[in-house]
């Protein structure tokens, strides 16, 4: 009621929680409140308060910071008396555990979740994730901007599943027998897995463009999924057309030298 707080009945293993003695915090619980990191004090508080006032389980997860400076994540979870003690303060029964190492293990998830999704999304390739019955579920920024599809429509077509890996090609290559999923199944009898191949895309706006294309098979919670890559040719293609026009114009000038040579020749031997 004062403000102030206790932990009248502490178990041994408050030591291994808040490196105290049942004995220190006993009558004073100004000690454990010490060692609360300070970003996380008031959240403390906060919460606590709330517990008392509304009668509802405290839960809540926060760092201490020890004497030698090691930071630990705690969890608490406790249940308020329904009823005040005589002085007016709340009493409540529960337990604090350290979390640290569920913490760190969320941490390390984070980060290579946040690092794969960093690749996927700088990619110069289009990268899609396809369902079973090849809709697609997903995008990286890449796939808007060769494919031509604002953001806005791929989200709407995706919601009412209306948007199919079949709709990125020409209807005259739908036949293609690399475009059957059931190829990149691992058990297939005639697997292409690992396998990329060429062929040609068609943008939103009707527009065709030469593709290479990877489909890899994915499983997410026993579920059949794809990750589709492709990367467009349109510049590798131009290079190749331009080195072929290159090669044929220094064939055809090498032959008018050779027949200018020989005409040249024969004029020479018969004047």
């Amino acid at each position: 009621a004062d403000g102030t707080s206790c932990f009248p009945y502490a178990s041994d293993g408050i030591q291994d929680i808040y490196r105290l003695n049942a004995a220190d915090v006993r009558t004073d619980g100004s000690k454990i409140f010490a060692l609360i990191h300070p970003d996380d004090l008031a959240g403390v508080n906060a919460s606590i308060q709330e517990s008392a006032k509304n009668l509802i389980p405290w839960q809540y997860e926060y760092r201490v910071i020890y004497k030698n400076d090691q930071t630990h994540w705690l969890y608490g979870n406790a249940i308020p008396e329904p009823n005040k003690e005589t002085d007016g303060s709340q009493l409540w029964h529960g337990f604090i555990t350290d979390i640290s190492v569920r913490k760190q293990l969320e941490e390390n998830y984070f980060i290579s979740v946040s690092m794969k999704n960093a690749i996927i999304e700088s990619s110069p390739a289009s990268i899609i994730n396809l369902n079973s019955s090849g809709l697609i579920k997903d995008y990286n920024p890449q796939f808007l901007k060769m494919f031509g599809y604002p953001s806005e429509t791929i989200d709407r077509l995706i919601k009412l599943k209306e948007i199919s890996f079949r709709h990125l090609f020409p209807i005259d290559k739908l036949e293609d027998n690399r475009l059957n999923l059931s190829h990149y199944v691992v058990n297939s009898s005639d697997s292409l897995l690992n396998q990329s191949f060429e062929l040609v895309g068609l943008r939103l706006d009707n527009q065709e463009l030469p593709i290479e294309i990877t489909i890899s098979p994915i499983r997410i919670l026993n579920k059949n999924r794809f990750s589709v890559i492709i990367r467009d040719l349109t510049e590798i293609k131009q290079a190749e057309s331009a080195l072929k026009d290159g090669l044929r114009e220094a064939e055809h000038a090498n032959t008018v030298k050779s027949q200018f040579l020989a005409m040249m020749s024969h004029e020479i031997r018969t004047p």
